[in-house]
């Protein structure tokens, strides 16, 4: 076999797909270019998970015609002119092969206008070639629009995904470059619908914006500087460690969202223990001299090398750890102590320096322990009721007992679960692909009992709930559902959609009782059909005779 020459035309290809290689590669490069060229006002729309159009339109510093013309060159870049400007890269771009490489595989269009000008400049470029040169009427900025992407490569085309994933993949970088320039507005319209509509804002409220009131709630602030390196952002507390809707490792770095594995083990080990699965989700924004970064290491530049390693993973252990107070830690596992905390009724609670425990002991037994028949129910940690029948001690999981109970109402309405309109409606935002597959399957929830109706912005109405659910049921809970119900499709069994809803409409660990509604749960659970599991197999209660405990006390 001969070595040859592969001809221009192929080799161009080729290199333009380490570049751009699906439509969120080209949300990317445009983003970039945008927020180098000092935009105040980013708007990206698309259609068609970005197969059809991409338009990103901006506010910045525009372009001349001549820079229009050397944009669609390669190499050519107004960021580095010699090798020494590589050593401290302080843009998003600077390898001039962005435009050139997307206008290579797809239909671009460029209107730009300089602050200098009075009249805009247009360029249009098909597969490579330039088709069209003129003036434009654009006001002001840049308008880049990217139609059919891959027309003139079928086999990368063929690789793409479903509209909604390449959607996804557009959305993450959108909501990437949102999060590291907070001072900045950004729009982002799908199919015609908007979707975000970011407006300039501190970083808290940025993150609040895309991630939710609940995540910023559970998560704990940092903000740290050692050995020239700053760490800002948020970590979240053990307490959402396995949940659906927060699962996010994000790192920026000058800015720039990276793939950096160090990172994440600075930021767990600084937990020790603490994470029951190794998981609690981050972001964090990290601050180093642009001379100790190399950037140039990728061709999509995802990721960098740091020449500072040991120094970044210390710093960023230490910042975690000094965001970890021993208060906060208290906190986030307020629900989860292994004390002893056994709730006894109020005529037991006492004043501990009046009385020694003997007293206190013989005072109970003679007045009050024998004989008060509502003593039967008590709860341990606020999660576990206890009670005695006919010399058996029955222990109660609430939560695995009144999923139980919800299970066989569910299914007793299988056919048509009643539905029941919320007094107070709540309002929530989701992830596009949630929405999406919400407004797909609106007619599935109706029929488990959900009213909803959807809004711009991925806002939704929750209206009404299954008649049957606990009526603390709630955002979180729905939210919660939504997000296992997304992940296994409404194309499960049905059965395991109502497990499912069962389980998060059904009273939580750690919420207090009263005695008459601990009987009541007692009562409902051993009127079921199978009281001794949950719909997913765990069991609802233990029960213990006094032969049992005259062994373990080595009466026997």
């Amino acid at each position: 076999m001969k070595i040859k020459i592969l001809p221009e035309s192929v080799y161009r290809l080729i290199a333009a797909g380490e570049v751009i290689d699906r439509p969120s590669s080209v949300v990317r490069e445009l983003v970039q270019n945008s927020l180098d060229a000092l935009s105040s006002n980013i708007t990206l729309s698309v259609t068609n998970g970005g197969k059809e159009m991409i338009n990103v339109i901006d506010d910045g510093e525009g372009m001349d015609r001549d820079d229009l013309h050397f944009a669609m060159v390669k190499h050519a870049t107004s960021k580095i002119e010699n090798f020494d400007d590589l050593k401290s890269v302080k843009t998003y771009g600077f390898r001039g092969e962005a435009l050139y490489s997307i206008g290579l595989v797809s239909n671009l269009l460029i209107e730009s206008i300089t602050k200098d000008d009075e009249i805009g400049n247009l360029i249009e470029a098909d597969c490579g070639k330039i088709v069209r040169e003129e003036k434009s009427s654009i006001e002001k900025g840049t308008s880049v629009v990217v139609k059919d992407i891959f027309k003139n490569v079928p086999a990368r085309k063929r690789f793409l995904k479903s509209d909604l994933y390449e959607l996804k993949k557009i959305e993450d970088e959108f909501l990437f470059h949102a999060l590291a320039n907070e001072n900045v507005n950004f729009k982002f319209i799908v199919d015609g619908r908007v979707i975000f509509n970011l407006k300039k804002n501190t970083l808290e409220n940025r993150i609040r914006e895309i991630k939710g009131d609940t995540f910023l709630g559970d998560s704990f602030k940092i903000d740290y500087f050692e050995k020239n390196i700053m760490v800002k952002g948020i970590v979240g507390k053990p307490v959402i460690f396995n949940n659906l809707k927060f699962q996010a490792n994000l790192v920026f770095i000058n800015k720039r969202n990276v793939f950096y594995p160090q990172i994440k083990k600075a930021v767990y080990s600084a937990f020790g223990t603490q994470l029951k699965k190794g998981f609690t989700p981050y972001i964090l924004f990290i601050q180093i001299p642009p001379e100790c970064v190399d950037v140039n290491v990728h061709p999509m530049k995802k990721e960098v090398k740091i020449l500072c390693e040991n120094d970044l993973f210390y710093v960023v252990n230490r910042s975690v750890k000094s965001g970890l107070t021993v208060k906060k830690v208290m906190e986030s596992n307020e629900e989860h102590s292994f004390d002893i905390d056994l709730h006894r009724p109020e005529i037991f609670i006492r004043e501990e320096k009046l009385f020694s425990d003997l007293d206190f002991y013989l005072s109970e037994k003679k007045e009050n322990f024998y004989g008060n028949e509502n003593l039967k129910f008590w709860q341990f940690q606020n999660s576990y009721i206890f009670v005695s029948v006919k010399n058996k001690l029955y222990i109660l999981d609430q939560h695995a007992a009144a999923e139980r109970i919800n299970y066989e109402k569910f299914l007793k309405e299988k056919s048509k679960i009643v539905s029941q309109k919320l007094l107070f409606p709540f309002t929530l935002r989701v992830t596009t692909e949630i929405f999406s597959f919400l407004s797909e399957n609106l007619h599935m929830m109706e029929k488990i009992g959900f009213s909803i109706r959807m809004f711009d912005n991925n806002k939704i109405l929750v209206e009404s709930v299954p008649s049957i659910v606990n009526e603390k049921f709630g955002k979180e809970d729905f939210e919660d559902f939504i997000s296992e119900i997304y992940e296994m499709g409404f194309g499960s069994e049905f059965d395991q959609i109502l497990k499912t809803l069962a389980c998060k409409a059904s009273l939580k660990a750690g919420t207090k009782l009263n005695p008459v509604e601990m009987e009541e749960l007692f009562n409902g659970l051993f009127k079921c059909e199978n009281p001794h599991s949950c719909p997913h197999g765990r069991p609802t209660f233990l029960v213990f005779e006094m032969d049992d405990f005259d062994k373990w006390f080595k009466r026997k």
